[in-house]
């Protein structure tokens, strides 16, 4: 079974990228032939924050992503309302006042045999 992010909601401003994977041939004149790389050949990342909580909270999140060491794939839902496995290879931890704190990550959508 795999493992689900469901500790905390990203704040509301969350930013989705989508980037496809395309082999590129390019030829004299200025022409060029494309094709999609793969049989899931567009990948999402999503720039998540996590803003002005409690540092307990920051600290399960960021016990969680070293858990995951950005090797292990984790099950999240989008704010889109769709389930998708990702990873996340970096996050970035502020502590605002004594209590508070904030959390910045990118989840970077994978694609496994096992989801």
């Amino acid at each position: 079974m795999p493992t689900i992010f469901n500790l905390a909601t990203p704040d509301q401003n969350a930013s989705k990228t989508s980037t496809p994977r395309v082999f590129l041939a390019t030829f004299g004149g200025g022409y060029e032939q494309r094709l999609l790389d793969g049989c899931n050949p567009v990948r999402e990342s999503w720039a998540l924050r996590f803003s002005n909580r409690p540092q307990a909270d920051i600290a399960a999140v960021e016990a969680f992503l070293v858990a995951m060491a950005g090797v292990h794939s984790f099950v999240w839902t989008t704010p889109e309302g769709l389930i998708k496995a990702f990873k996340c290879a970096q996050w970035t931890s502020s502590y605002r006042s004594p209590g508070d704190a904030d959390l910045a990550c990118t989840f970077e959508q994978v694609f496994e045999s096992t989801f």
